[in-house]
């Protein structure tokens, strides 16, 4: 029998509404209040096996925190969310999203990053896309 970790876990799967196509993506967003422009970036995680892509993207996603970190500053010193001050500070998130394309609509799910956008049920919506992708291979 192959162990859980090594079972994979295909990207999509055929309903009757279509294909519906799944991967993760990092979203970074890194803004001083206005001071200095706004940093943006975008990284997509496409594998053949969704667990192999949220390995990477979670991986990735603590990668990033950790330089930034490390940094301490972005053209002035990073601070919490609830210890922003506008011209003092600068502040960042780190968003890791399952992204769900089915035909031409999107639908996103912020797994973690800023607080005041993570929903329990897209966590759950997770698990339940998870074990569907699972189970439909059997």
């Amino acid at each position: 029998m192959v162990p859980a970790q090594y079972i994979l876990v295909k990207t999509s799967i055929q309903t009757e509404n279509g294909i519906i196509k799944y991967h993760y993506e990092i979203d970074v967003f890194i803004c001083s209040g206005n001071v200095y422009e706004n940093y943006s970036h975008r990284e997509e995680f496409k594998y053949d096996d969704l667990l192999e892509a949220r390995e990477k993207a979670f991986s990735r996603r603590e990668e990033i925190i950790y330089l930034l970190e490390q940094q301490g500053m972005f053209f002035l010193p990073f601070a919490s969310h609830e210890d922003f001050t506008q011209g003092k500070n600068a502040l960042y998130t780190v968003s890791l999203i399952l992204v769900e394309e089915i035909n031409d609509d999107i639908e996103i799910y912020v797994l973690e990053g800023n607080k005041k956008y993570l929903l329990p049920e897209d966590l759950q919506r997770e698990k339940e896309i998870l074990k569907r992708l699972s189970n439909n291979q059997s």
